[in-house]
């Protein structure tokens, strides 16, 4: 029995397709029909009804897997193409970093990709459950301990006259034995938290004039420009995702947009002084439109984004003669929690103990060795959610052959299936490297871990991936739709709140137009493209409609040829400009 839904459907499909027929059937003759017991709905004699459930469901089970079979080599060039859609989407969560004690004289770093690890407790066992960060973090013994509007005239005070109507203080504290001139802060790292993270957003995005650091011990104060605010999330380096992000960087972050948007919530300021600050220390934001009052919780510090990814040596797979297609497993004894997300080395191990190593079938490298080849399948085992992986092997000839006692080895990215969505807020996890931070505290819960579409009209899924390289930036409803479609490719079938989003863009405009390049006037001109989006910003109540913008800004840019720019412009459905984006240079390659 498959735990795959799909299954349900193929069988009661091929159910109802028989009591339809039957009573065709009875219509041209009664006398079997009546021995049979055969009506639309179910048979009299429960053998009768037992024999057509048991045909609907071996039919349904060839039907089903008729059409994993016509998903095969989609599947395989989606994964080549972009692998984000044809992988499983693990859990993901922000932690925040226990850092009441350690020596802070110089910086303590927390880097990428360090792993996290817990225990769940289910039916009396206990299982692993781990994550690696995806910042590197900064981290400092401090905390913030509340979030206030100062008054209106220390800033009307400190910018006359500038359109400054409202600022935000954000209250720090050192921890019991710190000082804040005693470690060499010159950059805070914080994370946006709570229900009212994505209108604060876009105050600081949209409405930012200024940035005062104020001591107040003394009431002394200076200044820092709104550049020395930024926010990750954007840079291919900021990925959630580790690998290749296949032929166009920029479709990875879609995804990521609608499945764990808090990814680009981390902030960060630079510039910053400590000297002659004790115990506290004041960030104040100085903005052009007023903003409702915050908890404490709006800003978090010490904070990194978390995904249950961790590396595994996959069990040894043992070549036989007799089968082309093997399993692979990262841990057999925690199969049920234990998925293989993509493959990164694969090798041969031959008797004599030497190795080769072997490249996928349709990746950019040959091999003089041999070829791997992966299928993945949703899960055959009730007690199994997620999906399964398989391999062929290929010689250079792409013809399975091996010698008699070889085995394959390799290492891959898992996830723990959906094992984390049992995680506790504020569950603790434990740092797997020493360090200064030992600990760390979930502040989000992890997000739904989603398995890949992997049945279905595959054949159209890649060709519109396809379509998607070459997309048309043209005014008018084609473009619009052109546009729209390349979203909701990136979105799961289950998420309405996406679905609205896409559901908010109204109009699209395009016009060419050529900027200066760089100050020196001898650079000349560069031809681009000017794209207006008009969107309906009521449909971003959730979410945030600047955030929409910056992420399809850089998405856009990997769509454009060097040489040339694309310039995003975003209004509202009356024409109000909401944020005019700077020219980005393409990226695309001409040959």
């Amino acid at each position: 029995m498959l735990s795959d839904e799909t299954l349900k459907r193929y069988f009661l499909e091929e159910l109802e397709y028989l009591r339809t027929e039957s009573v065709r059937f009875a219509g041209d003759y009664p006398e079997v029909a009546q021995e049979l017991s055969l009506n639309r709905e179910r048979s009299g004699d429960p053998h009768i009804e037992m024999m057509l459930q048991s045909f609907a469901y071996l039919t349904g089970h060839l039907r089903y897997q008729m059409d994993l079979d016509d998903a095969l080599l989609p599947n395989q060039l989606l994964a080549a193409l972009s692998p984000h859609l044809e992988a499983p989407w693990p859990a993901a969560s922000v932690v925040q970093f226990d850092v009441t004690q350690g020596n802070f004289a110089s910086v303590q770093c927390v880097k990428r990709n360090t792993p996290l690890s817990t225990e769940i407790d289910m039916h009396g066992k206990r299982y692993p459950c781990r994550f690696i960060t995806r910042y590197d973090t900064e981290v400092w013994p401090i905390e913030v301990t509340r979030v206030t509007a100062p008054p209106h005239n220390l800033i009307r005070a400190v910018k006359p006259g500038s359109g400054v109507f409202a600022a935000l203080c954000v209250h720090l504290r050192a921890f019991q034995g710190f000082r804040f001139d005693g470690f060499p802060m010159q950059r805070l790292s914080f994370y946006l938290h709570g229900p009212d993270r994505f209108r604060l957003y876009d105050q600081l995005k949209n409405h930012l004039q200024g940035i005062l650091v104020r001591n107040p011990v003394d009431d002394s104060y200076y200044s820092l420009p709104v550049s020395a605010l930024g926010f990750k999330g954007l840079d291919t380096e900021d990925s959630l995702l580790p690998g290749d992000a296949g032929v166009n960087p920029g479709l990875p972050l879609l995804r990521e947009y609608f499945l764990f948007p808090d990814k680009f919530l981390f902030g960060t300021l630079e510039g910053l002084s400590t000297k002659g600050f004790e115990q506290e220390l004041e960030i104040i934001f100085l903005l052009s439109q007023e903003c409702e009052a915050l908890t404490t919780d709006a800003f978090k510090v010490n904070c990194a984004p978390v995904i249950n990814l961790f590396r595994q040596a996959i069990e040894p797979i043992h070549l036989r003669a007799t089968r082309l297609e093997y399993p692979v497993t990262g841990d057999q004894f925690h199969h049920a929690h234990c998925e293989i997300h993509s493959l990164g080395e694969v090798y041969f191990l031959y008797p004599d103990g030497t190795t080769q190593s072997l490249q996928p079938l349709y990746g950019d490298r040959n091999s003089p060795f041999g070829y791997w080849v992966a299928r993945r399948e949703p899960s055959q085992l009730p007690s199994v959610t997620g999906t399964e992986y398989f391999l062929r092997f290929l010689n250079e000839q792409f013809e399975p052959d091996w010698q008699p006692g070889m085995s394959v080895m390799g290492r891959a990215w898992c996830t723990n299936r959906n094992l984390p969505e049992r995680l506790p807020l504020a569950g603790n996890l434990q740092m797997e490297v020493p360090g200064v931070v030992q600990t760390a505290r979930m502040v989000k819960r992890p997000s739904r871990h989603q398995s890949p579409q992997l049945t279905g009209d595959q054949t159209r899924r890649l060709v519109a991936q396809l379509n998607s390289h070459y997309l048309p930036l043209r005014s008018g409803a084609e473009g619009l739709e052109a546009l729209r479609q390349l979203l909701v490719q990136h979105i799961p079938a289950d998420q309405a709140g996406a679905r609205r989003q896409i559901a908010a863009l109204l109009a699209l405009s395009c016009r060419m137009v050529g900027h200066h390049v760089g100050d020196e006037a001898w650079r000349g001109y560069c031809h681009g493209t000017e794209l207006t989006l008009s969107v309906n910003i009521h449909y971003f109540d959730r979410a945030s409609v600047i955030l929409f913008g910056e992420v399809l800004n850089e998405c856009l840019a990997h769509f454009v040829p060097l040489n040339s720019f694309v310039s995003l412009i975003l209004r509202d459905a009356d024409g109000e400009l909401i944020r005019r984006w700077p020219a980005r240079v393409g990226t695309q390659c001409l040959l």
